[in-house]
């Protein structure tokens, strides 16, 4: 395993970022509506996600899995986590956009981080190897 116990949770969240672009865009680099603004304007729940989203890969149930797994983030946590996936732009302006102030973006991001690691180490996507 690598030192760094979130190497492998970055790697799995990378490739869900490029599926939840493609999902919300096409590919085409402009989204009518992003998962962000989803989970800004209306939350997003397991549910919801199940009957919205439709695969558009052969690998969509992993990357399902996890965003299942974002949207049960704890809401103090989600919002940064989203922010930093999915966002555009640097720390800095994902954090202003937050009204949070760096320290308490890279904070929560971290929480939120060491949450999903657990959460993605149960459903198998992660291993468990310390």
């Amino acid at each position: 395993m690598a030192d760094n116990p979130l190497h492998d949770l970055e790697q799995v969240m990378q490739r869900w970022a490029i599926w939840a672009a493609a999902r919300d865009d096409g590919g085409l680099g402009y989204a009518a509506r992003s998962t962000l603004g989803r989970v800004m304007d209306e939350g997003i729940t397991g549910a919801a996600i199940r009957n919205q989203y439709h695969s558009y890969s052969h690998d969509a149930p992993l990357e399902e899995t996890i965003e299942r797994s974002v949207s049960r983030c704890p809401e103090e946590v989600r919002e940064v986590v989203v922010k930093h996936y999915l966002g555009h732009g640097t720390v800095k302006q994902k954090a202003k956009d937050l009204h949070v102030s760096v320290e308490k973006y890279y904070r929560q991001l971290n929480n939120g981080q060491y949450w999903l690691h657990g959460q993605l180490t149960m459903a198998g996507i992660l291993s468990s190897d310390a």
